[in-house]
């Protein structure tokens, strides 16, 4: 925002210092519309909402990040790596997603509402009843990785690394 004052004199820095007070107490020069907040590597994803951990965590949309979103299998060859490619290679008769909605305890109209991505926090902690933890013996999150989603057709929301860095591959709705 700027100001410009066509006073001159003592009473001109006076003048200034009022005309901002109110620009500055409305909050637009604290908070400007659309600027891009960063995150601060902590958090993950559940019902779309951030949740800090206070472990480093590296998102699927993050550089370095595992996506189970994508289709195609992330270690193969790009040339081989397409949804058709990978189904006719691996003999895959399933969908191309690797992952399910778990919606046996929804009624019909929350069906309808979190098909379409439309969890919510509270819809999800009431339907979400397990945590499993495997010990795979894969070494690293990169070869875990791999072996689930590029071999075996399965996909996993969290995998913990040596270093302790946790990879969130999923959205937990």
């Amino acid at each position: 925002m700027l100001l410009r004052c066509h006073f001159f004199g003592r009473n001109s820095v006076s003048l200034l210092f009022l005309l901002a007070i109110p620009a500055f107490f409305s909050g637009c020069l604290c908070h400007p519309q659309g600027r891009l907040e960063s995150r601060k590597g902590d958090e993950i994803v559940a019902a779309g909402k951030f949740f800090h951990t206070g472990t480093k965590v590296v998102l699927w949309m993050d550089p370095g990040g595992y996506d189970s979103y994508r289709v195609e299998r992330r270690f193969a060859p790009i040339e081989e790596s397409g949804w058709d490619d990978s189904r006719q290679k691996m003999g895959l008769r399933s969908k191309p997603n690797r992952y399910g909605m778990r919606d046996q305890n929804l009624t019909k109209e929350e069906l309808e509402r979190v098909r379409g991505g439309g969890w919510d926090l509270p819809t999800l902690q009431s339907n979400v009843d397990q945590f499993v933890l495997h010990f795979d013996v894969a070494g690293i999150s990169r070869n875990c990785f791999k072996t689930l989603h590029d071999a075996r057709n399965l996909s996993v929301h969290f995998m913990l690394d040596l270093d302790g860095t946790l990879y969130q591959t999923l959205d937990l709705k």
